[in-house]
């Protein structure tokens, strides 16, 4: 769950945090190609 700046609200992980770094970079490059 993030906060509006794409913030963890919540410091814990399920899953592999290798595979959620990725979907969290993903995230925020999309959000940086948006005018």
């Amino acid at each position: 769950e993030l906060d509006n700046d794409l913030k963890p609200l919540k410091h814990y992980y399920l899953g592999d945090p290798k595979e959620i770094e990725k979907a969290i970079k993903a995230v925020k490059d999309q959000s940086k190609k948006m005018p």
